[in-house]
Order: C-alpha cells, then structure tokens, then sequence
C-alpha cells in the first residue's frame, strides 16, 4: 500500500512539475496517457517465507461515477495485481483483460439457464435440457446479431426478463430468452 501511495505522489508531482492541475482528472489522465505512465510495473515481494519477488502491475484508469441525480464525477483511481508472469505489464494487463472475459462470459451462460422453484424432478430435468438447449441457440443468434447491429448501428434494450408461472407460482426464469425473442421479432425497434 505504501508503494502505490509513492507512486501515486510521484505521478502527482511529475504532473505538478509539468504543470497539468491534477485535481482536473480527465486532463491528468490524458497526459499520463500521452507520456505512457498508465501502465507500469515494478518488482515486490511479497512472501517473507520464499524471499521470492512478484511482479506488480499498477494501472491507471479513468473512473466515472453517477448516483441519482447528482452530477456525473470523473475520477482517477490506481488498480493494482500481481501475478508470477515475467513479462511487460502490457502484455500482463492483456491477458488479465482476456481472462475477465472469460468469468464474464461465465456470468452471462449463469444468467441464462433456467431457475426454477418446482419439486417435480421430470419437470426440473425438462427445464434444464431446455435452458441447455436455448442457451446454444442464444449464443449461436448472439454473435449474429452482434455482426447486425454493427453493421445496422441498431440499439436494443432487453433487459426484462422473462417468467413462466403455473397456478401463481413461478417456475422458470429465462431473461436471455426473451431478449432473443424480441430480437427476432422487433430487430428495428429502437430503445
């Protein structure tokens, strides 16, 4: 904590010196963008019982921020990781950035398979081998519609999710399910 707070100081007063005002965010940011002092690394060790030294990757990054109704506050703010991979700390940030796709991905499949509250076990199977087989069909569609609306420039908004209830009681939640259906049937529709 100590070193990133040096750290932190030390790009303040290089800023200082250079006379960029470093209570301006944005304008701090851009001229740590333009003297490449986002990304950096520096050697740490972090275990006392190996006396073995990690490389610690610190980055900068432009955080904005909006709560109700108050104005929006940009911010910046030093995210720092560490890992055993020698290497640049772009190339370290690259391969943090794929895997956090990768958990995101993990996220969205999560979100998509069926819940259901039903004790009947022939139902509860059912449900799943359809949210198995929705979910291929929702990530096969997906990247179709990704190429669309790239091409297109169409926004859509399919954040509500879909509910099955059988007698007043819910028994299946699909929320990717109807984003695809309203997709298919209303791809011009804009939010």
């Amino acid at each position: 904590k100590r070193s990133i707070e040096t750290i932190k100081t030390t790009l303040e007063g290089m800023a200082a010196v250079a006379g960029i005002d470093i209570t301006q965010s944005k304008k701090f940011f851009r001229w740590l963008k333009k003297n490449n002092l986002l990304t950096f690394k520096f050697e740490l060790e972090l275990t006392s019982c190996h006396n073995r030294r990690y490389p610690v990757i610190v980055q900068a990054q432009l955080l904005k921020v909006k709560k109700g109704r108050k104005p929006e506050r940009v911010y910046l703010d030093f995210y720092v990781y560490t890992t055993n991979i020698r290497g640049s700390a772009d190339y370290i940030e690259k391969i943090y950035r794929s895997r956090w796709g990768i958990e995101t991905q993990y996220r969205v499949v999560h979100q998509f398979q069926a819940r259901t509250t039903s004790l009947n076990s022939i139902l509860r199977l059912l449900l799943i081998g359809i949210g198995f087989i929705l979910e291929a069909i929702w990530l096969r569609i997906n990247a179709f519609l990704h190429i669309v609306t790239h091409v297109l420039k169409v926004t859509c908004n399919y954040e509500l999710p879909i509910k099955i209830y059988k007698i007043s009681t819910l028994i299946l939640t699909v929320s990717r399910f109807k984003r695809l259906l309203q997709a298919l049937w209303r791809p011009n529709e804009r939010s």
